[in-house]
């Protein structure tokens, strides 16, 4: 479970060599039992997917704390919601392949499960191949409160393939989105990305762009980029439960200057957007915003 040819060749960009027995010593391809209680506190996973013609998602699943479970080691079984209209459903049929983000917002402990999926009636099921634990830095801390009764949601879905002006300014007030990514293998991973609000800005209706600030050193997000431009990003209100997917093509810019705007920025990530998908009435939970991470650049 050594790092892929993408990851690599984003970390000599950035100058970085790590270990050649780190990524070993990083990945398991099981899920520690003593992570169970984690998994059963979350409200809400977030998922990595891709369809037929290659585009990538990023979805969410949701429920009452307890709808993660584990039947092993290597099996994660999902009961929560997801909108049936959201891609993730046809994805995980036509192609298998998943990466899964659990995420802590009270204390930004987080941990990634990448892998392979199936649906076992209305449940996600997971087989581990890569499981590993990510640094807290970035994540803006949140407390939830439920909606949840005994009816599912009625969802309104709006697909367009561009933004409109208030899908800009909800993007440019974010302080944290979701990335989707894959490899030419079709491996998915899941990964956050916060900052302060204003922290992704909006150059028209079919783009964006965002710094990459100092991580792990991993590249997992970044590696995949270089390899397979194709990426999915999910933005969430959190008070109002609506969510925007979007998905399209991904360019890091690792030109020196690209981030000198950005205070904090290593490089910057341009996304040109294919499809934008804004639901409404998505969550069962609203939040609230608690603190914003001291490690987000001023």
């Amino acid at each position: 479970m050594g790092f892929h040819c993408g990851e690599l060749k984003a970390q000599k960009r950035a100058g970085v060599r790590l270990p050649d027995d780190f990524a070993n010593k990083m990945y398991k391809n099981f899920v520690p039992k003593t992570a169970l209680g984690f998994l059963q506190q979350q409200p809400i996973v977030f998922l990595a997917s891709i369809d037929s013609s290659g585009r990538v998602w990023a979805s969410i699943i949701h429920g009452e704390p307890g709808f993660v479970d584990l039947e092993d080691e290597r099996k994660l079984v999902i009961a929560g919601y997801t909108p049936p209209e959201d891609p993730l459903l046809k994805n995980v049929y036509d192609n298998g392949h998943i990466g899964a983000l659990f995420m802590d917002f009270s204390n930004r402990r987080r941990l990634r499960v990448n892998g392979k999926a199936t649906f076992d009636h209305d449940k996600l099921v997971i087989c581990s191949e890569q499981v590993y634990g990510n640094c807290p830095k970035y994540i803006t801390t949140r407390s939830f409160q439920s909606n949840m009764n005994n009816e599912k949601p009625v969802v309104t879905t709006f697909l367009t393939n561009q933004l409109n002006v208030d899908q800009m300014q909800w993007i440019e007030t974010s302080d944290a989105f979701f990335i989707a990514s894959t490899n030419n293998e079709k491996e998915l991973d899941a990964s956050h990305r916060g900052g302060n609000p204003g922290f992704v800005k909006v150059l028209n209706e079919n783009s964006l762009f965002f710094p990459d600030y100092f991580g792990n050193n991993m590249f997992n997000t970044l590696g995949n980029i270089e390899v397979n431009a194709h990426v999915g990003l999910i933005f969430i209100d959190f008070k109002t439960r609506k969510t925007m997917q979007m998905t399209g093509r991904a360019k890091v810019l690792w030109e020196e200057g690209a981030s000198i705007d950005f205070p904090g920025a290593e490089r910057m990530v341009f996304l040109e957007i294919d499809n934008v998908i804004e639901s409404n009435n998505v969550l069962s939970y609203t939040a609230e915003l608690l603190e914003l991470s001291p490690f987000n650049p001023k």
